[in-house]
């Protein structure tokens, strides 16, 4: 009965390292690259209440195919008729990297960042690591696991 439960809990954790690799390649591999002319850049002031100021800026940038935020940085080099060149992943058809025309797209969206690159990565690692030692990680493993299906569902819609 204790290596049926072993057995199991080894290809749960392989089932969830897979999906956290399918989320890792599908951030790294370079996907569809797309020059399109810029349509529109909004603005918008997102209100919350902290004693950082109460409020910040996001950023979108519009084009005739797809629409995506971007760093405040990036937004000021903005002209409404200016073209830009983006990335488009594979599997999830996510932005993962933008920049100007005749660069190279260098830069990411943090939202992005995190959910292609560093959840998968900090989830490989701690499945890994909880199976290589067997201590009883049984609350971090669930929350991980938690997240890898929030951010699937979050990449898929």
């Amino acid at each position: 009965m204790h290596t049926q439960k072993n057995i199991g809990r080894f290809w749960l954790y392989g089932l969830y390292m897979a999906v956290a690799l399918i989320m890792l390649v599908d951030f790294a591999l370079p996907g569809k690259v797309y020059v399109s002319e810029v349509t529109n850049v909004t603005k918008t002031r997102q209100q919350y209440y902290n004693a950082a100021g109460n409020y910040h800026y996001s950023y979108r940038v519009f084009t005739k195919a797809h629409s995506f935020p971007v760093s405040a940085e990036f937004a000021e080099t903005l002209n409404e008729p200016s073209q830009i060149t983006y990335t488009v992943s594979i599997l999830f058809k996510e932005i993962n990297r933008y920049g100007s025309p005749g660069v190279k797209p260098g830069n990411t969206y943090s939202l992005r960042l995190f959910s292609g690159l560093v959840l998968p990565v900090v989830a490989i690692a701690v499945m890994g690591i909880a199976r290589a030692r067997r201590k009883r990680t049984g609350t971090l493993i669930f929350i991980i696991q938690v997240f890898l299906i929030a951010n699937t569902i979050f990449l898929v819609y």
